[in-house]
């Protein structure tokens, strides 16, 4: 199921913005692939994981207020969905929410906004409407979804510093990877 999902919002993503004559994968060029900049972009990636990894980690840790109150969520409801799942898969799911949502909220929301309003305020607006959107897609607690938001923001602006989608992409999918990993199996072992 969120093979699907995650396939769906890719596929969204492109039904909304080529026949808008937008390409939702800015900075990626499949007809003159510039390697070093493919590359740059992945680098981007994989380093802007790992703020998003340690906010887990402390967060998991060290939980307070409403805080605590996700991670039990996480526990009750997250981890025993992902459980039964191998690395390969959850890999592969990680992988699929990494390119479909940033596809969609990156590529398109913000990356169309800001080139149709233009300078520093499409910037700023495509920046926040994809941020925000990105929040509310991902509405499980009221916690969850401002903590999502935040990241949605930090996302954003890994596009716009690095100038290529890879970057956040990369870096949605080498979180994902490794906090459903540390979730589910590692912390899901010792509960169990």
């Amino acid at each position: 199921m969120a093979l699907v999902v995650e396939l769906g919002l890719g596929a969204l993503a492109v039904a909304i913005s080529l026949p808008l004559g937008h390409w939702p994968l800015p900075g990626v060029s499949f007809r003159a692939p510039d390697w070093a900049s493919l590359g740059m972009g992945a680098a981007w990636g994989l380093a802007g994981a790992v703020p998003m990894i340690a906010m887990l980690l402390v967060i998991d840790r060290w939980p307070i207020g409403p805080l605590e109150d996700l991670k039990r969520f996480v526990s009750e409801l997250v981890v025993p969905l992902f459980a039964p799942l191998n690395l390969l898969q959850l890999a592969l799911i990680s992988a699929l929410a990494g390119i479909g949502e940033e596809m969609l909220f990156r590529g398109v929301l913000q990356d169309l906004l800001a080139q149709r309003i233009g300078g520093t305020g499409g910037l700023v607006v495509g920046l926040l409407v994809g941020s925000v959107v990105f929040g509310v897609c991902h509405w499980l607690t009221p916690t969850y979804a401002a903590l999502a938001t935040l990241i949605g923001l930090y996302m954003g602006v890994l596009l716009v510093v690095s100038g290529s989608i890879l970057a956040p992409i990369v870096a949605h999918a080498a979180y994902d990877f490794v906090a459903l990993w540390y979730l589910v199996k590692r912390r899901g072992a010792r509960t169990t």
